[in-house]
């Protein structure tokens, strides 16, 4: 019988690591431009037609994107929203929510909308955010277009409605030790790692989370969960973690041990009990999981859900970093003063233009390929 076993939550399956001796940037974008040629999916079906037709618009995408990286952060900002919002188009032409016809047409429009306001910090700014269709029921927002695609949920307002950029930003995974000195605000999306054990009496999960986030978790994902700090964590707990992912013991300081599970009723059982648990592991985070980005191992995110207007919804970081560079965006282009050396806004802009473009062209990148795939440096 096996001592562990190993739950990785993207359908199970690693997403295919392409390595690179280069830049991660320059390689992402060629593996993207390179969809147009692809004759066949993985699958054997037949590409998209739209990976060709939707070139235009990549092409677009990856001009704006690296002129954005060299010019100094507040003239990217907005080149890079840009960037992601060809991107957005394309991947919703892929994935058949929007057709060439929609491209081609004048109706497919932002989504989005910010006014200039007296607001001096950019994440109390007011912005609106559209329904993804029109009164006649036609697909014309891109951003809540973009959401249904990402979630594989439906937008659940049919109406406008208003937000601030403090309600998402603690998605954005780049940020997060500017927002905790600046804005002493925790991280949302949290990095864990899982495993299945067995002693041969009982199997259970597992998950390794950075103390006081524990509650994040076992409050709202319904397992019954037991708690190990650290510090108490037995030397066989550890010596199964240095065996399956080689996880050093150093590495448990200020982490937690999060663990459910059940008892066998014979050996035979082991299959069928252990297979059990992990399709209540994968019912009870409800997609409130991805992968690790920058990560070729086992890591991964757990995304909890968001509150807007009273809707819990699922949320993924690409949509906080596409939301965060429409604010930006805007506020570089109508609101620069808000943007000056020494403002918080201006440490937040620079740290999330110094970072956070990658990690959205990484999601992307993820999403337009099948299998996705992930890029790593070997430099």
């Amino acid at each position: 019988m096996e001592r562990f076993f190993e739950f990785f939550p993207y359908d199970g399956v690693y997403p295919e690591i392409y390595f690179t001796s280069g830049s991660t940037v320059h390689q992402a974008w060629e593996e993207i431009c390179l969809l147009r040629h692809s004759q066949q999916h993985a699958l054997g079906t037949p590409v998209n037609t739209m990976c060709a037709d939707t070139a235009p618009l990549i092409d677009q995408a990856r001009s704006y994107f690296l002129t954005a990286v060299g010019a100094e952060w507040r003239a990217g900002a907005l080149v890079y929203y840009y960037s992601l919002l060809n991107l957005a188009k394309a991947l919703l032409g892929i994935k058949g929510q929007l057709t060439f016809q929609n491209l081609k047409g004048n109706l497919i429009q932002h989504g989005l909308n910010m006014k200039p306001q007296p607001s001096s910090d950019i994440l109390d700014l007011v912005f609106t955010v559209h329904p993804p269709r029109n009164g006649s029921g036609d697909p014309n927002n891109v951003f809540a277009l973009l959401y249904e695609t990402i979630t594989h949920e439906t937008w659940p307002f049919s109406d406008t409605i208003n937000v601030t950029l403090s309600q998402f930003v603690g998605y954005c995974l780049d940020v997060g030790k500017t927002l905790a000195s600046i804005y002493q605000e925790q991280p949302r999306a949290i990095t864990v790692e899982s495993l299945g054990r067995c002693d041969g009496t009982n199997v259970w999960f597992e998950m390794r989370v950075p103390s006081g986030f524990e509650g994040d978790i076992t409050k709202v994902v319904p397992l019954t969960w037991a708690i190990t700090p650290s510090q108490t964590a037995d030397v066989e707990t550890k010596e199964a973690w240095f065996s399956a992912f080689h996880v050093p013991t150093f590495s448990f300081e200020n982490m937690s041990v999060l663990r459910c599970g059940h008892r066998l009723i014979g050996r035979e059982a082991y299959e069928t009990v252990k297979n059990g648990l992990k399709r209540e592991i994968t019912n009870a985070f409800k997609g409130q999981t991805e992968v690790f980005v920058f990560d070729d191992g086992h890591r991964w995110l757990y995304v909890p859900r968001i509150e807007l207007n009273g809707q819990k919804m699922l949320w993924h970081p690409l949509l906080s970093d596409y939301l965060f560079a429409f604010v930006l965006g805007s506020v570089v282009r109508y609101q620069p003063f808000l943007v000056i050396p020494g403002t918080k806004s201006y440490a937040l802009g620079e740290s999330w233009c110094r970072q956070a473009p990658s990690t959205a062209l990484r999601y992307f990148l993820m999403r337009l390929t099948i299998p996705p795939v992930r890029i790593k440096s070997i430099a």
